[in-house]
């Protein structure tokens, strides 16, 4: 009898062992639900890869917001591989698959603002979303046309005569008079549209930021550490731009925006043009992307968007990216950017 009562208490023991643990393991599986690393407190310094590159600073706030700033960098589409097989390969008994066509949907470059919000799904993912609005380009086109206006005025002569007195006369006298009438016409380049983008995501709190978004070009990856700051920039730069085989100089300077970290504004020109107010951003992962204006005297002529590797101790770089009039681009748009900074200037 007592030996059965000794078995009956080690499996009240074992029965009670099992629900602790039991009880253990669900406490800390609701502690772990319920205590996400959260992406809030940080300004990450993100870099893009995929369908586009470029550069993101984005701060996610505790009331479920997050905003930022974002130089949009369009990746080339990647080229159909030519075929090594000499012969007709059929595709499912239906022929040779053709090849896609391209895309039509307009593509975004430049810098825009991002702002939305952000939250966990129930696999504790951070989700979220934010819109691009790119407003309609313009261009404004002046015209300067003469206008010849003629009137008529009546002139009061005088004559000496041989015995000395004065004959008065009137005569009619015809007068013309240029005027320049000047007048200005808005172009509307594009009709402006709105893209959506969805995140999706993960953090290691204080360490890394990994998001990636699904866009009207394609998948985006944005990977992100904290914001930190970097050496100041500020100063005279000169650039060399290539386009279509064609080469120019330009000189531009560097001005650092106080409220925003590793951001600057952008003032130059080159041969027969200039960009003023355009954005500089400078990333810790050795990355800098320009987006700027480019203008023609007062009318508006074309976005470039650019971006690169950056060498903090040469202070060089080579980026690469467009300069297109519009948000439908194309190979021709395609150009690089090597950027100096300047040891002496006049």
């Amino acid at each position: 009898m007592k030996t059965q009562t000794l078995e009956i208490q080690r499996i009240l023991v074992r029965r009670a062992s099992g629900i602790a643990v039991a009880l253990l393991l669900f406490v800390s599986l609701t502690a772990i639900a319920f205590a996400q690393p959260s992406p809030a407190g940080n300004t990450w310094d993100c870099v893009m890869s995929g369908s586009r590159g470029g550069i993101a600073f984005l701060t996610f706030n505790d009331d479920g917001t997050f905003d930022g700033i974002e130089i949009i960098v369009p990746n080339p589409a990647a080229s159909i591989r030519p075929s090594l097989i000499q012969w007709d390969v059929g595709s499912n008994g239906l022929g040779v698959r053709p090849p896609a066509a391209p895309s039509t949907a307009p593509t975004i470059f430049g810098s825009l603002p991002v702002t939305g919000p952000w939250g966990f799904d129930n696999k504790g993912r951070i989700i979220g979303f934010f819109t691009e609005v790119v407003p309609p380009l313009q261009k404004v086109v002046c015209s300067v046309t003469p206008l010849v206006t003629t009137t008529q005025e009546t002139v009061t002569r005088t004559q000496t005569n041989q015995d000395g007195s004065v004959t008065m006369f009137q005569t009619n006298v015809v007068v013309a008079f240029t005027n320049f009438t000047t007048s200005c016409v808005t172009n509307f380049t594009s009709q402006g549209f709105t893209n959506t983008v969805n995140l999706t995501g993960k953090v290691v709190a204080n360490k890394r930021l990994t998001l990636v978004a699904t866009t009207l070009s394609g998948r985006v990856t944005f990977r992100g550490v904290p914001a930190s700051s970097l050496p100041d920039l500020s100063g005279s730069w000169y650039g060399i731009k290539t386009q279509n085989r064609l080469s120019s100089f330009e000189f531009f300077q560097l001005s650092a925006i106080s409220d925003l970290l590793n951001v600057y504004q952008v003032d130059g020109q080159g041969p027969n043009y200039s960009y003023t107010n355009g954005i500089a951003m400078l990333s810790s992962q050795k990355r800098i992307a320009f987006a700027l204006a480019v203008t023609d005297g007062a009318n508006f002529e074309t976005v470039r968007a650019v971006g690169g590797a950056f060498n903090l101790r040469s202070l060089k770089a080579t980026s690469t990216g467009i300069e297109a009039p519009v948000s439908f681009i194309g190979s021709t748009n395609r150009m690089s950017f090597r950027i100096i900074k300047r040891t002496s200037s006049p």
